[in-house]
């Protein structure tokens, strides 16, 4: 639970944030001690959430990678190439540039976003 902040360090919060950004949560409750502690929930919420899809987005990466290099090989990421659209191409060219083409697949793989495995199961976008 993130603590609630005293009022010395609520002021300097608030004067820290642009306006625009507190304005939803001073909307939702009166005053600004009321705004400050909803702002931290939200804050405190999204980090959950955000550790729940990056286990999600894991897993997901791990299932999907086990399953193509079962059907195809553990590089199916360049042996299936040509079946991949430009947006999937391009991310993958990218993992490759970071880890270099000589890496172990388990390495390009984890370099693949979930954007990645959006472009991958979805139905497919331009091809060049």
């Amino acid at each position: 639970m993130i603590p609630q902040p005293t009022l010395v360090e609520q002021r300097a919060l608030i004067d820290s944030l642009a306006p625009q950004r507190l304005r939803r949560f001073r909307d939702a409750v009166a005053g600004d001690r009321g705004a400050i502690a909803l702002y931290l929930l939200d804050s405190q919420i999204a980090s959950h959430l955000h550790a729940t899809v990056r286990m999600v987005e894991v897993a997901l990466r791990e299932r999907v990678h086990r399953a193509l290099s079962s059907s195809f090989d553990d590089h199916w990421y360049l042996s299936q190439r040509e079946l991949f659209d430009v947006d999937l191409t391009e991310k993958i060219d990218e993992a490759l540039e970071k880890v270099g083409e000589k890496a172990p697949p388990g390495k390009v793989v984890a370099q693949l976003m979930l954007g990645t495995w959006v472009s991958l199961l979805g139905k497919g976008d331009r091809k060049e």
